[in-house]
């Protein structure tokens, strides 16, 4: 073979490689605008459009095998599922991203699908199996040294702890979880604690102090715009009002978080919220019967 072709075939190779090596490059770019899309529009409440977004960054990984992306997609779209109350279908997106990263061998990724299955768990109700996976991912939290990983994992078992009734160490927990999150700065973990806080003053009768707490957490969520957490704190200050026998106040708050509930599609919560809201309307009836005697 003459140098002509030679040279012809060594070009015609660098270009094909330069090209797949940009369309690579390039489909890891789309994934990455992808996912930072798709978390504003979770972040804001826009949940069906998050999941069409993440979708879509599933359809681009999985063609191009960016294995990384692939399991930011289906951790991403449990997260929503999650947040809808859709447990099983959740769980199912956590384990599919956790087989993926176990495979990589990324222990922060792990970590953070393994308190997230744990989670899952905490809400079916399995307490134990929810533990199991919490205090799993704190240890590789603890072995990796990831702070913010550690903070959220002290939370988690702390919610175990509530769930069981054991509220001084859930308090506990959650004010370790706090202390942390302030330190490193992390505002999404301050505002989940100081609402577990605030539930657990109020489980205490202690409800203004249990409001102080609540209202610290919601003026964190609309500060960073996070829609969810503002309607959690919200209903939260709503139930204390109803505690406190202040209907107006209660139903003003539960009517609020319903609103935010419905858009970002928590259909378990609204359906939770409508109870409380008829539960309000009747113990007002109630009470104007009352007056009226």
């Amino acid at each position: 073979m003459d140098s002509f072709w030679l040279i012809l075939i060594l070009s015609i190779t660098i270009v094909f490689i330069g090209w797949f090596l940009w369309l690579m490059f390039d489909k890891k770019q789309r994934c990455v605008r992808l996912e930072s899309t798709g978390l504003r529009q979770w972040k804001r409440g826009a949940t069906k459009e998050a999941e069409q977004t993440f979708l879509k960054m599933i359809r681009i990984a999985e063609k191009a095998n960016i294995e990384e992306a692939l399991s930011d997609a289906l951790g991403n779209l449990a997260n929503i599922y999650q947040t809808r109350g859709e447990s099983h279908k959740a769980l199912e997106f956590y384990q599919r991203a956790l087989r993926m990263v176990e495979q990589t061998g990324s222990l922060e990724a792990q970590t953070k699908i393994l308190g997230n299955i744990g989670l899952v768990y905490r809400t079916l109700g399995e307490l134990n199996k929810a533990l199991e996976y919490l205090q799993h991912a704190m240890k590789i939290d603890e072995e990796i040294g990831r702070t913010e990983g550690l903070a959220i994992a002290l939370g988690n078992i702390g919610l175990i702890h509530y769930e069981r009734g054991k509220l001084q160490k859930a308090l506990e927990l959650f004010q370790r979880s706090l202390k942390i999150a302030e330190q490193i700065g992390n505002l999404e973990v301050q505002a989940n604690q100081l609402g577990n806080i605030g539930n657990v003053y109020r489980i205490l009768g202690e409800s203004q102090r249990a409001l102080e707490f609540h209202w610290r957490a919601l003026r964190i969520d609309e500060k960073i715009g996070r829609l969810e957490g503002q309607a959690n704190q919200i209903g939260s200050i709503g139930t204390i009002y109803c505690d406190l026998g202040k209907w107006d106040e209660a139903l003003f708050h539960y009517q609020l978080a319903r609103e935010m509930f419905e858009k970002i599609g928590a259909k378990h919560l609204i359906t939770q919220t409508d109870r409380n809201i008829a539960e309000v309307k009747k113990a007002m009836e109630q009470d104007e019967q009352k007056g009226k005697e």
